[in-house]
């Protein structure tokens, strides 16, 4: 689902994707246990100056492996500077989770920063 308004772009989607995996030859497939990726993603794009926008983003996922669950939290702030059509200057900072219930699959808490010019054809 999308709205545009007239200084602001908002977005939110949901989904839920079920994937089952076929072992096996042509006379004994067999299908593994299936795994869920279930999620939302929001975010806002704000025009705060004539070529100048702020961006929000926010992502949560659950996942159901095999190897057990996972659930992953992603935070953006970015400052946008359009400097032609196809190139911007962006300054962005992110806070990123991932939470296992499981030893096999790791857990970690990230923060990023990014400064640098993004080319998009």
């Amino acid at each position: 689902m999308t709205w545009d308004a007239a200084r602001s772009d908002w977005s939110l989607q949901a989904y839920w994707d079920q994937r089952d995996y076929a072992t096996g030859g042509q006379d004994a497939v067999t299908f593994t246990e299936g795994e869920t990726y279930s999620g939302v993603r929001a975010a806002t794009r704000w025009q705060a100056f004539s070529r100048t926008r702020v961006d929000v983003d926010a992502w949560w996922e659950k996942r159901k492996l095999a190897q057990g669950d996972l659930g992953l939290l992603e935070l953006t702030l970015a400052l946008v500077r359009n400097l032609t059509p196809q190139i911007e200057a962006r300054l962005a900072a992110s806070w990123s989770e991932q939470n296992a219930n499981s030893a096999t699959l790791p857990e970690f808490k990230a923060a990023t920063a990014f400064l640098g010019i993004v080319w998009r054809r």
